[in-house]
């Protein structure tokens, strides 16, 4: 008799522990919420590339050299990254102000792709309200 009892004891432990889990694994049941942990909901963004056609070609200030660079732009903002699409010539324009005023000694530090892609996002929210624009990628950037 005891046997018989402790084996439906088990069986419905058994059974309780495969429905819970079960629960768990489809999402019925949030387990930060039972634990208690009460942290910030991750939030996914959607990322939309521009590609900013044709190269940009400028002197370098204060030297004979010239740079050549392509770029592409990462927005979150679908809106927006149409809006750019129809107006790269923006993007170009502020592109060339930043290369001319960027004199030949910056263009040998190694953070240089990091200092443009600063000045590019800022300049493009500051004229053009663009305040989508999170990262630039660079298929090239040449000095000769």
């Amino acid at each position: 008799m005891k046997r018989k009892r402790l084996l439906i004891i088990l069986l419905v432990v058994l059974l309780l522990i495969v429905v819970v889990g079960a629960l768990m694994f489809f999402g019925v049941i949030d387990v930060s919420q039972i634990l208690g942990n009460t942290g910030e909901p991750v939030v996914s963004t959607k990322e939309y590339q521009v590609a900013i056609p044709g190269n940009i070609i400028t002197n370098i200030k204060n030297s004979r050299r010239f740079v050549r660079c392509e770029i592409v732009l990462i927005l979150n903002n679908e809106k927006e990254s149409t809006k750019l699409v129809s107006e790269t010539f923006k993007v170009k324009d502020v592109m060339l102000e930043i290369l001319r005023g960027t004199e030949e000694l910056e263009f040998r530090a190694d953070d240089i792709q990091d200092r443009i892609s600063e000045k590019l996002i800022t300049k493009m929210n500051e004229l053009h309200e663009y305040e989508s624009i999170t990262k630039v990628y660079y298929k090239q950037l040449i000095t000769q």
